[in-house]
């Protein structure tokens, strides 16, 4: 078990108003012990930061390190936090004071980077260390929202981590302070912090060996660790309930693509159709039934054709909801344009609205514009809460589009805009597989993750036509030859496939690049 948290009482402080806005976070100015003491029996260990500190905050980031059954109580004295130990530490342990990057001042403004101070109440203290990096495959950028589990010795994954680890603002986790033995390493979405792999919610992936042994004192430079984020969990309905006549919200366990549903009675059912996401969290849906639904009877959700972006269906518990007379509240507004991406010259564009479209009002006021120079024969239709734009021919290369309409509600001209890909803007890329592999599967994707062109390649080849940027390239070794990037299971180990990836890859126009994986 972990150190059990006792709360004492006591108020947040308050940050003194005026001056300038503070935008950073707290910092750690003092600690007692101080970090890699030896010879501290005390237990009182007291924490001195530069501003006044949220005190939920940092109870939920504070841990210590190997899992000990002793009890602990927070008490607060201005920005000093003093943590009371209840009962001795075990002879000649070495101790690790943990704050994860969540610590927040008054204002908000997170910590950043985790803090360890480290501790022995006998003569020396163990000084081992384990530090690997963790990116993501897709862009070469560090993995968010991961946590690096690490078990000495045999392992039991229903019990909590022995040794945890966040990322830091470069994607290193880091472990420090320990002792001589041999570890289990494996990365988790730790959704729920409570350190221990949640094998029905969580995905888990596996470093490549199963076991890393590792002497006293010594300290192993591990290398790269690319967690996808591709997972096998799929998401689930976590709540539903109507908002207003004939609108439904949604919330999913993970952000969905979202479909149809059924809305499934006793004596009757009907179809729910998707209207939008919440703006910037595609996990809450709202939905409208396609048809009537009969007052205060009760409605559960069946075939659920929902899925996240890779493919995983929703699934659905007993969730039920019942319809009732409510006033309509939801003004409808203008929410997104789809897609949001760069636009091809003959792609159709889509302007979102809050709720079913009544009327011509926003088709009539629409005006687009290219540059600055009005588009009068694009096709408009309206689809439920969605004008539909298709070019007559083409959309003009090269141009920013903006789309505007008037909202009666406010008084308003509401814009959004667009940009089209430039014709023609495109070069080649040149790719050579390293020796001796049967099946390499090349991903070319842009600098924000989008895929762009996927090849599976054994010696050489060429990528024709990609429009002219920059481009994180992806090679893996696909040892199973199923296609894609396999990141391995935890339990029982297989390793994740080899993969080699290039950072910031120019395409020139009407140039062909070349590229070599070695």
């Amino acid at each position: 078990m972990a150190l059990a948290f006792v709360a004492a009482s006591c108020a947040t402080p308050m940050a003194p108003s005026g001056g300038p806005q503070d935008r950073s976070g707290p910092v750690v100015v003092s600690t007692v012990p101080r970090d890699g003491s030896i010879g501290f029996n005390d237990r009182e260990i007291r924490v001195r930061f530069n501003e006044y500190v949220d005190i939920v905050s940092f109870r939920n980031a504070i841990r210590f390190e190997p899992d000990l059954n002793i009890d602990y109580r927070i008490r607060w004295s201005g920005k000093t936090a003093r943590i009371r130990l209840e009962s001795p530490l075990p002879p000649n342990t070495t101790m690790v004071l943990v704050l994860s990057p969540e610590v927040k001042d008054a204002r908000g403004n997170a910590m950043g980077n985790p803090v360890r101070v480290a501790f022995s109440n006998g003569d020396r203290i163990d000084r081992g260390g384990i530090r690997v990096r963790l990116l993501n495959p897709e862009t070469g950028r560090r993995t968010d929202q991961i946590d690096v589990f690490l078990y000495p010795g045999e392992v039991d994954f229903s019990k909590p981590a022995t040794y945890t680890s966040q990322t830091d603002t470069g994607g290193y986790a880091s472990f420090r302070y320990l002792p001589p033995d041999t570890y289990t390493m494996v990365a988790v979405q730790d959704r729920n912090r409570n350190r221990t792999w949640d094998r029905a919610r969580e995905t888990a992936y596996p470093w490549r060996q199963a076991s890393i042994g590792l002497p006293a004192d010594s300290s192993l430079v591990l290398g790269n660790w690319f967690i996808a984020p591709t997972d096998t969990i799929p998401p689930i309905l976590d709540g539903i309930g109507q908002t207003a006549p004939g609108r439904l919200r949604l919330r999913f366990s993970k952000p969905v693509q979202a479909g149809r549903f059924q809305l499934a009675s006793d004596t009757d059912s009907v179809t729910a159709l998707a209207l939008h996401a919440e703006r910037n969290d595609r996990s809450v849906w709202f939905y409208a039934p396609e048809s009537a639904v009969v007052l205060n009877r009760s409605y559960h959700v069946s075939d659920l054709d929902v899925s996240d972006s890779l493919g995983n269906r929703a699934r659905t518990s007993d969730l039920r909801v019942t319809f009732e007379t409510l006033p309509d509240t939801v003004r409808q507004r203008l929410v997104d344009v789809e897609p949001t991406r760069l636009l091809e010259s003959d792609e159709v564009l889509s302007l979102v609205f809050a709720k079913p479209l009544v009327g011509n009002q926003f088709q009539d006021s629409l005006r687009i514009y290219a540059d600055r120079l009005p588009i009068t024969d694009a096709i408009v239709r309206r689809e439920r809460n969605r004008l539909v734009l298709t070019p007559n021919a083409s959309w003009p290369g090269g141009t920013l589009l903006t789309l505007q309409t008037f909202d009666a509600a406010t008084g308003r001209v509401v814009r959004r805009t667009a940009r089209v890909r430039q014709a023609g803007d495109v070069g080649d890329l040149a790719i050579t597989a390293p020796d001796s592999v049967s099946a390499f599967v090349v991903d070319v994707r842009s600098m924000a993750g989008v895929l762009i062109r996927r090849e599976t390649i054994t010696d050489r080849a060429v990528l024709t036509e990609l429009p002219a940027g920059r481009y994180v390239v992806t090679g893996f070794m696909d040892a199973n030859r199923n296609g894609r990037f396999d990141t391995g299971t935890v339990d029982p180990h297989e390793p994740p496939e080899s993969l080699l990836i290039e950072l910031g890859v120019v395409i020139r126009a009407g140039f062909e690049a070349d590229l070599r994986f070695r």
